[in-house]
């Protein structure tokens, strides 16, 4: 009895979780740092919904093109598998933290097998 108690009030409490997170979608003009160039580097990050996870397209002026996939698991914390298109071989990790505002996101990335972390700042355009 207990359980199908537990359950229902589970099931009744999940849609409330899931509309809590934020809203990562959109177009984001970012701005950051590559320690493997040594070089400061701007882009342009898209990321939209593609089914219950994120989808990115992560383009710079580095003349780099990156595919990504996110998961978000709080309302502030985004984290991205990311790949280069040109290379497949070139992947790596970056976790995005989304401002209070909402207009903001803060990442931290790391290419597979690498040592060093870069760093990126996004602004929402839209």
């Amino acid at each position: 009895m207990f359980y199908r108690w537990w359950v229902v009030a589970w099931l009744a409490f999940f849609p409330l979780i899931s509309f809590a997170f934020s809203d990562f979608a959109g177009y984001y003009h970012c701005q950051g740092f590559d320690p493997y160039l040594n070089k400061k580097y701007t882009g342009k990050v898209t990321v939209y919904y593609q089914n219950t996870v994120y989808g990115l397209i992560m383009e710079y002026d580095t003349g780099e093109i990156y595919k990504g996939t996110g998961g978000q698991y709080s309302p502030e914390l985004m984290s991205v598998v990311f790949q280069d298109i040109h290379n497949l071989k070139h992947v790596g990790l970056e976790q995005y933290t989304f401002a209070a505002n909402k207009k903001i996101m803060q990442g931290f990335w790391v290419y597979l097998g690498e040592d060093k972390l870069g760093t990126e700042i996004c602004e929402k355009i839209s």
